[in-house]
């Protein structure tokens, strides 16, 4: 998959969890406006959100992965794994939990 904007993966990842929103339910910064829970959904920016969206969709992932491939020692990843075997991966940079959601959203926008 190309690289998407955040509010392309949000929107992707809503539509995977079968979130019902309305195309002007969509925020300037991407937030999906979930109309049954009535709430704003962001699980880029909302690990309760993130982990419901891993939960439902089955995506197993490991927040904290050392040495991906040819990379130092010291560069973390986050992992998403989906059912087919596709990997996802996220370096955690500053912030991992910003990674481990990053790549949860990620990996369910590509069940689209």
């Amino acid at each position: 998959m190309t690289a998407m904007t955040d509010k392309e993966l949000i929107r992707l990842a809503a539509k995977a969890a079968g979130i019902e929103h309305r195309e002007h339910g969509i925020s300037d910064d991407g937030c999906v406006w979930d109309v049954n829970r009535l709430l704003w959904w962001n699980p880029l920016t909302n690990d309760a959100h993130a982990v419901r969206l891993m939960v439902q969709l089955r995506i197993a992932v490991d927040p904290y992965v050392p040495e991906l491939e040819n990379l130092s020692s010291d560069e973390k990843f986050s992992v998403a794994l989906l059912m087919d075997k596709r990997r996802f991966t996220q370096p955690h940079k500053s912030d991992a939990n910003a990674a481990t959601r990053r790549v949860i959203v990620r990996a369910a926008a590509e069940m689209n």
